[in-house]
């Protein structure tokens, strides 16, 4: 009988073993398929933020821009940059994000329907003016985010 049991237990701890280098074998590809995912947003945007927090001050010319924030929290300050042409198009991809966008007073800003998505997240545009000569379209993609357009005097 004592022989049985010590089969027994040497069964189990083998099965234990195989269920650990299953475990670690998923945490590998959970970690390739994030660091793809990572490589492939800063090929894809512009400006790349994880665990940042950032201001982006824009002072020249403003021709449209794109950004990817994970897990950060970044101010745009578009109040000094100069708009030559009309509907410039900042592109937002969002994860746990916090972005405020601050623009001058008599600015437009419009959401892109057609190209966001938002998934447990807002989006919040302050003094929405009908100015055709400047405004920026935002196209945003977010996932449990937020985006605030506020109006700088």
């Amino acid at each position: 009988m004592k022989i049985q049991r010590k089969k027994r237990l040497r069964k189990q701890k083998n099965g234990s073993g195989l269920k650990l280098l299953i475990s670690l074998g998923i945490i590998e590809g959970l970690a390739v398929i994030i660091y793809q995912g990572i490589r492939k947003l800063k090929e894809t945007y512009h400006n790349f933020f994880l665990f940042k927090n950032e201001k982006l001050i824009y002072e020249y010319d403003f021709l449209g821009d794109s950004m990817a924030v994970c897990a950060s929290r970044v101010i745009v300050e578009l109040y000094d940059a100069d708009f030559y042409e009309k509907g410039q198009e900042l592109d937002i991809f969002a994860v746990m994000g916090d972005i405020t966008i601050q623009v001058p007073s008599g600015m437009s800003v419009y959401l892109d329907m057609e190209g966001s998505k938002s998934f447990l997240s807002g989006i919040y545009i302050a003094g929405a003016e009908n100015n055709e000569d400047a405004y920026i379209r935002l196209k945003c993609n977010l996932y449990a985010s937020r985006v605030e357009v506020e109006e700088m005097e």
